[in-house]
């Protein structure tokens, strides 16, 4: 059992060869932990509030943290800072192939990064005022789905990414 952290765990992830399992708690702490023996390797500390989401590139070489709102991208090796940006996130998905990163904002948006600078590509807009409850790619990484209210918004990436400007969503019809 794990049991470094001071106060509630409140996100997990695995590294994805799954050789280590991170925690984030309401103490301010990432911990890094061999996933075989439960050894603790690392802690982290600094992120300014309770960690709220924690999740690993596909290729496992870039952590990112989630604290209140602001996202910082950590080299998964050393613990170091990349960068980080602050939108008021509430939950972070990689493409499959780990080169963009989707935010879901509390302001209504999904913006997509740079998973490697954390430079701003574009903010995907369209859900008519209802809350973004979930947000997912497809396997090929094409099409990036958000769930708010009873709409189901799709969005075409391979037309999207390629300029920079704020874009509306087509609603699923079947979904409402």
């Amino acid at each position: 059992m794990l049991t470094e952290h001071g106060s509630s765990i409140t996100s997990l992830a695995y590294s994805p060869d799954g050789s280590t399992l991170v925690t984030g708690g309401k103490d301010d702490t990432v911990r890094f932990w061999d996933a075989a023996t439960g050894i603790e390797r690392t802690v982290l500390t600094g992120h300014g509030s309770s960690i709220t989401s924690l999740a690993y590139s596909p290729d496992g070489t870039i952590l990112t943290v989630l604290a209140e709102g602001r996202v910082k991208l950590l080299d998964a090796a050393t613990g170091q800072s990349q960068t980080t940006f602050s939108f008021d996130v509430t939950s972070v998905s990689y493409s499959p192939d780990g080169i963009i990163l989707a935010t879901l904002n509390t302001d209504g948006t999904v913006r997509l990064w740079d998973a490697a600078t954390g430079k701003h590509k574009v903010t995907l807009i369209g859900h008519n005022n209802y809350a973004i409850r979930s947000i997912a790619y497809s396997p090929d990484g094409k099409t990036l789905a958000a769930a708010s209210g009873a709409c189901t918004v799709l969005w075409d990436l391979t037309q999207i990414i390629k300029s920079p400007r704020k874009f509306g969503g087509k609603s699923n019809k079947d979904s409402h």
